[in-house]
């Protein structure tokens, strides 16, 4: 029977592959480099395989060592998942939650979420991971994330379980002096010749309207793709562009009259916002309160508009 791998030896592969060099990676393990080179010798006997390529100067991973990395990551991951789950089984007060948000629920809704969370969790450790919905939802599926929360496309998931929080509405958003908001009223004849200012191409936001745009038979064309809604506002306002996304965003603006906002059409273009967690796994306390935070904080934000 071939030995069972040391997840130790593994861990130490793993960090020796990052940095290619022994004496870095002997520095980030607190272990001296003979120890190093001694585990390395040891992982490689357990395998039967050379991992590395060595020269006076230098390390290089052989095809082999690029093989076992794949599975290392995977593997080392899945024992971290398994200790803090038994962990978490012997006191549901202490534990750990990975969090993945899209950019906008991080800069308008994890804040406020966080802060009741903590309330009755403070022994909890926290850790935020932000993108676009697909690469949320790699890292759930690769279970590096325990919960994901954010707009999502209409198509229902069939990789991960979710929950529809709410459901927002996108609209224009216009500078005061631009002719549509003076008028109160969009010229639809005059939408493709307007320089739009619109989150990232990537996005699940930029889909939906890419979509909605198209259903309408309407070339609607990106002066600036970013990211930040609060650089599309700052954009906004100074007459560069017109935006597109909800007016709960710009809820300070509007009511002070720096920006204007229409609707896009005589059909809403709505967009769901939902949290995503690993198929058929059952949340803990912590996770279920969490998820009910999100509810209740993104139904705040959006209840005016």
């Amino acid at each position: 029977m071939s030995p069972i791998l040391d997840s130790k030896l593994l861990q130490a592969f793993a960090v020796i592959a990052k940095t290619c060099n022994l004496r870095r990676a002997s520095e980030e393990l607190f272990l001296t480099p003979s120890a190093l080179s001694h585990a390395l010798r040891k992982l490689e006997e357990d395998v039967g395989v050379s991992l590395f390529q060595r020269t006076s100067r230098s390390m290089k991973l052989t095809e082999a060592g690029k093989t076992l990395l794949e599975d290392c990551h995977h593997i080392l991951q899945c024992l971290d998942n398994a200790r803090f789950r038994l962990q978490q089984s012997t006191d549901w007060r202490t534990g750990r939650l990975r969090i993945g948000a899209s950019p906008s629920a991080c800069q308008y809704i994890l804040p406020a979420v966080l802060r009741e969370f903590k309330e009755s969790f403070p022994d909890y450790s926290i850790s935020i991971v932000t993108g676009s919905a697909k690469r949320l939802q790699s890292g759930l599926l690769e279970e590096s994330i325990d919960l994901a929360f954010g707009p999502i496309e209409d198509e229902p998931e069939t990789t991960l379980d979710q929950e529809i929080i709410l459901r927002d509405t996108l609209t224009f958003l216009l500078h005061p002096l631009h002719p549509w908001a003076e008028k109160r009223r969009v010229d639809r004849k005059t939408i493709g010749s307007q320089r739009f200012i619109l989150t990232e191409s990537s996005s699940v936001t930029k889909k939906l309207i890419d979509e909605y745009f198209l259903s309408e038979r309407i070339a609607i064309h990106p002066f600036i793709e970013i990211s930040n809604e609060e650089v599309i506002k700052q954009l906004v306002r100074l007459d560069l562009g017109i935006g597109i996304f909800p007016s709960w965003i710009a809820r300070t603006e509007i009511e002070t009259g720096s920006l204007v906002s229409l609707p896009v059409g005589s059909r809403p273009l709505q967009r769901s916002w939902a949290v995503r967690y690993p198929k058929k796994r059952s949340n803990n306390f912590a996770q279920t309160l969490l998820i009910g935070l999100f509810r209740n904080v993104a139904l705040n934000a959006m209840r005016k508009f």
